[in-house]
């Protein structure tokens, strides 16, 4: 219930708030995220912030991390705006599937039979979901 109301409120968000560009939206949603993650873990992995090392690879992998967010945030934007969010929806599902043929190749006893099965479902209906079109409006 929860994911579903956030698809359809970002969608509602992203149609109805005028913004003067992408930008806006993705700083504006990463600002937000960076506050909360960092009061989250503030408050569930205090040791972890205290016992903290910065090194050049750890602050490298943070930030490609980061860079990699913010190019996601900024692209996953452009295609809500342009489609419908039961669309972005089924797009964001088979996008993972590159990530679970890495995870079976990589490792034997991350995905069961089932889980495989449940996946090649998924894409069959992902492969035959069509857009309804857009209502036009009534005289």
């Amino acid at each position: 219930a929860i994911f579903c109301f956030d698809q359809l409120y970002i969608k509602y968000a992203v149609d109805a708030t005028v913004v003067d560009s992408n930008w806006g939206r993705v700083f504006y949603t990463n600002l937000w995220a960076c506050g909360i993650a960092t009061v989250i873990c503030a408050a569930t992995e205090p040791q972890t912030l205290l016992t903290l090392r910065w090194t050049r690879e750890s602050m490298a992998a943070l930030a490609v991390s980061a860079a990699l967010g913010v190019g996601m945030s900024y692209f996953a934007f452009i295609c809500r705006a342009s489609v419908s969010a039961t669309c972005f929806t089924i797009l964001g599902n088979v996008c993972k599937v590159l990530t679970v043929f890495i995870n079976v190749v990589i490792w034997d006893k991350h995905a069961s039979q089932e889980g495989l099965a449940c996946l090649a479902v998924s894409l069959v209906a992902a492969a035959l979901y069509q857009q309804a079109p857009k209502r036009t409006p009534a005289d």
